[in-house]
């Protein structure tokens, strides 16, 4: 991993070209675990904003930022404010597409913006924490401008990916890096120390059982490994039992609302 460049993937647009869909086919399971997240957020703000400032960053397609921006609109009769950010700006041209009435459009890093002190009434970090630089800075910055986020990361540190790693000299993680930007490995204890330390107070963490989504994936069940199958089956009844064992045999998701 030395002299990697973490940002490569991004702002020479590689990712996009790589991942042309920006796993949009993804979206409708985001939102049901994100949807419930907004509600309990809206419940944590006063009823007299009529104005929500809304920030996705590195939010891909747009679909999420769009239906979330909808649900609040509907739901509670709430104007919301649109802001995108990205480091690539193919990925801003997609977001644009979904959401042509954007407020604003930020080709920036998200550990240095030009927004100002809690301009932002809720920040979407989704799937966005394992691909960057400097998580530590870029946590900071979001709290600074940000009052409420709301994060899905990847709990990758886990005895399946470990093993991999183990067994084939660290080419697990170097291609978790190189082929997706994951460079940030997390399991529920290291994310939620992070979090705590660096962003603000964890008002809702849940687990996401990914399992039951990677085993009714036609997509997905044509690509996986038997190993890979084995480990979904098994988490995938598990995760009754036990939702941090699971999570800490094979890949889950946790998503968080946060206070900063």
């Amino acid at each position: 991993m030395n002299g990697y460049d973490k940002t490569k993937l991004y702002k020479t647009d590689e990712y996009v070209n790589i991942f042309p869909t920006l796993f949009e086919e993804d979206s409708e399971w985001k939102l049901s675990k994100i949807i419930p997240l907004t509600d309990e957020w809206i419940a944590q703000i006063s009823g007299n904003i009529k104005i929500i400032n809304l920030l996705d960053v590195g939010g891909g397609a747009g679909l999420i930022l769009r239906s979330v921006s909808s649900h609040i609109e509907k739901k509670y009769d709430k104007k919301v404010d649109k802001y995108a950010l990205d480091l690539s700006g193919a990925a801003l041209e997609m977001q644009q597409k979904r959401n042509p009435d954007l407020k604003k459009v930020l080709n920036e890093d998200i550990a240095d913006t030009s927004l100002k002190n809690k301009e932002i009434d809720l920040t979407l970090l989704i799937d966005v924490l394992e691909h960057l630089a400097e998580p530590d800075k870029a946590l900071k910055e979001i709290k600074r401008i940000s009052r409420f986020v709301i994060l899905k990361v990847p709990l990758e540190d886990n005895i399946v990916t470990n093993l991999s790693n183990l067994i084939n000299s660290g080419q697990t993680r170097r291609e978790l890096a190189e082929k997706l930007g994951h460079v940030n490995l997390y399991n529920h204890r290291t994310l939620r120390k992070q979090i705590q330390e660096q962003l603000g107070g964890i008002l809702k963490f849940s687990f996401t059982n990914a399992f039951e989504l990677y085993l009714s994936s036609e997509m997905r069940r044509k690509d996986m490994k038997l190993t890979h199958k084995l480990a979904n089956i098994v988490c995938a009844h598990l995760f009754n039992v036990s939702e941090v064992l699971a999570s800490r045999i094979f890949n889950d998701f946790a998503v968080l609302l946060v206070k900063c």
